[in-house]
């Protein structure tokens, strides 16, 4: 196949902000992933699409299975729909105090 180009598991992009070594990141409307290397805003950078992480939350507890949510704004994972977008699914339960999630990035945003 002549128009393939990678498996999109990772692919670079320009940080649309500064983002620390392993911290989440939404390029546009919809890709979201993970910027192993973290890098400045306006550099490219590699993220990954797919996998499983530990990511920064919101407060309130997460069960394993919740739908979850990017919020651009605070820089973390929610289980708030409105005004983010959706891009993993909980992997373990998270109490309420955690600061982080276990979580499965979906590799495309619905």
């Amino acid at each position: 196949m002549r128009n393939f180009i990678k498996g999109g598991e990772n692919v670079n992009v320009t940080l649309p902000y500064k983002v620390a070594p392993g911290g989440g990141v939404q390029v546009g409307a919809a890709l979201f992933g993970v910027a192993p290397q973290g890098g400045e805003q306006n550099t490219v950078a590699a993220i990954e699409t797919v996998g499983v992480f530990s990511l920064s939350k919101a407060a309130g507890a997460v069960s394993a299975g919740d739908k979850l949510y990017w919020d651009n704004a605070a820089k973390n994972l929610t289980k708030t729909a409105a005004g983010n977008i959706y891009v993993a699914v909980a992997a373990r339960d998270a109490a309420a105090g955690d600061a982080t999630v276990v979580a499965r990035l979906n590799g495309v945003a619905i």
